[in-house]
């Protein structure tokens, strides 16, 4: 079977759970324009057009076009809906074993456009005629979404997975009453969470953990085995919550009606809320008996308890805010009567990021008593670079019957960096394995735009767009077995020292396209009005809830397609 491209919740969380990810660079340096509704109606094909204050983020130069000045509102409404699919454990020679969907959706109001341009007339009859200084906030992605999973198997548990972490990791056993808090343990959060919530129990005969949902088990040979024979309910709930905006100072100049030229000092700002729930619990609790140790409410003393295991649940939110900076400049040449030719070019954005993530655990018995902890919230503060861009753009207006727009733009992953003020080399820098992750397995993206607009009426606009784009994520096609970040990521060491060689790199094939379709109306005074609806269909997505433990058999996997509706009224004024 073709290898999956999987992101392991527990695993790609970074074992001290505030670490930052090759996914968190991609998330927060991605954009999805979004901009007025006439922008959007057009599938932001708009790098030639100009004229509409949705267009200065993809091109500066845009804001010298007009004619006039101009405010505009845009509110909005983005609802994300997603199926989701859960595979229980599976045979890897077989593949996933997906259950019926269950979808979810996640609405929200949001105002992608927010603007204000003032044109200035210079008296000159030929060279520079007019200048526009412009301030605008254009939305630059939508994180919302929601999924939703749960099914059912047999002999693959959460508990065990953290068991065999916590047991890697050398978790000692008698962390549980050498502090009187585990907040100052110093060891993996993911590992003193799950021991103090119950999760896990160690075997002090063997020095080893294990599950609450398995029991120990003891041959004739006296071997120690740890067994789970009963069914679990599985399910999962991933929640995300957020969005990106660009808040632009904008500068356009106007050469003879046939050249303009635009340059962006551009704020991004994006906020960013991730939050994943897991629970399991027994079809029927006696086929889960367990020994738990932990240190009695009541009494205050070191308890150990026969009992069976009745579930658990796990909690995990993460929360990232940042502020970045970059430049952008941008030109629209008309060489010939209803020919546009554009091309802009963005910096790296340079960010300051702040995270905050904390965990929460319960385990329930029977008869011994609930397990809880809840760690304290996790704080971090660093520097993320961001992809540069290049934008191309030809557009051709059939007089005032209407126009077509085509866009390229590509967009550089593999500079994205992750950095602190506390490191100056790489030698030193605790980012340094991500930052190989972004550098071997990101590279250019390539998006395609293309949008039409047919004016039947004075007043009336119609309008369509499309684009695609590419996948920056790359893999390694090898002799065995593909190599995937989260391959190299897990043998790092390995494949840094030349143990594991890579093969030929690959493109992933996991495009998103987007198909928008808008109108617009014009007044004979001052006012106009826009209106667009778009669909953006994501590929398909997997991740596990838990890490692989097992030699033969994978932990569950979540397979989910999101799709993202979105419906802009932008409202305008010239003056």
């Amino acid at each position: 079977m073709k290898k999956i491209f999987v992101i392991l919740q527990f695993a790609l969380l970074a074992i001290s759970a505030g670490a930052q990810t090759m996914e968190d660079a991609l998330t927060f340096g991605e954009n999805r324009y979004y901009g007025t509704a006439r922008t959007i109606g057009m599938g932001n094909a708009v790098t030639a057009v100009g004229g509409d204050l949705g267009s200065i983020n993809i091109n500066p130069a845009g804001s010298a076009v007009a004619g006039y000045s101009q405010f505009t509102v845009s509110p909005g409404f983005a609802i994300s809906g997603t199926p989701a699919y859960y595979s229980p454990s599976y045979n890897y020679n077989d593949g996933p074993s997906y259950g019926g969907s269950v979808s979810e959706t996640a609405p929200r109001f949001n105002l992608p456009n927010l603007g204000l341009t003032l044109r200035f007339e210079t008296g000159n009859r030929v060279g520079l005629k007019s200048y526009t200084f412009g301030i605008v906030s254009n939305q630059t992605n939508n994180y919302v979404n929601k999924v939703v999973a749960h099914g059912q198997s047999y002999g693959s548990s959460m508990t065990t997975a953290m068991a065999v972490n916590a047991t890697n990791n050398g978790l000692p056993g008698d962390v549980l009453y050498r502090y009187s808090s585990p907040y100052n343990s110093g060891y993996y959060w993911n590992d003193v969470a799950a021991y103090w919530g119950g999760l896990i129990n160690y075997n002090a005969d063997t020095d080893e953990f294990y599950g609450s949902a398995e029991a120990i088990s003891t041959d004739a040979q006296g071997n120690v085995s740890y067994v789970s024979t009963g069914t679990l309910n599985q399910g999962i709930t991933q929640t995300i919550l957020g969005s990106k905006n660009d808040f632009v100072m904008n500068l356009g100049l106007n050469y003879n009606d046939k050249l303009f030229i635009g340059f962006n000092l551009g704020i991004p700002v994006f906020n960013y809320k991730y939050s994943s729930l897991y629970k399991e619990t027994p079809t029927d609790t006696y086929d889960f008996p367990t020994t738990v140790a932990y240190i009695g409410s009541k009494t205050g003393e070191y308890v150990t308890e026969d009992t069976e295991y009745a579930g658990s649940s796990y909690l995990y939110e993460y929360t990232s805010r940042g502020t970045g900076i970059y430049a952008k400049v941008g030109a629209i040449w008309l060489p010939t009567p209803g020919l546009r030719l554009a091309a802009a070019i963005q910096s790296p954005t340079y960010y300051t990021v702040s995270d905050k993530w904390n965990i929460g655990v319960n385990t329930y018995y029977t008869t011994a008593e609930e397990g809880y902890s809840d760690s304290p919230i996790g704080e971090g503060y660093y520097s993320y670079t961001a992809p540069y861009s290049f934008n191309l753009g030809a557009a051709y207006t059939f007089g005032a019957a209407g126009m077509l727009s085509v866009d390229y733009e590509l967009t550089d992953y593999s500079i994205m960096k992750f950095s602190s003020a506390e490191y100056d080399t790489y030698a030193d820098d605790s980012y340094y394995q991500v930052n190989r992750l972004n550098k071997l397995f990101c590279g250019v993206s390539h998006q395609l735009r293309i949008g039409a607009e047919y004016r039947p009426m004075p007043f009336l606009a119609l309008r369509a767009g499309y684009n695609i784009t590419t996948s920056p994520e790359r893999y390694y096609e090898g002799v065995d077995s593909d190599v995937y970040a989260a391959d190299y990521d897990y043998n790092f060491n390995a494949y840094e020292n030349g143990s594991l060689s890579l093969g030929n790199k690959k493109s992933v094939n996991n495009p998103v396209r987007a198909l928008s379709l808008g109108f617009g109306v014009s007044s004979t005074g001052a006012f106009y009005a826009d209106f667009a609806i778009r669909r953006t269909a994501y590929s398909s997505m997997y991740y596990s809830p838990y890490s692989s433990y097992m030699d033969d058999y994978s932990s569950p996997l979540v397979k989910y397609d999101r799709r993202v509706w979105d419906v802009v009224a932008t409202f305008g004024w010239r003056f």
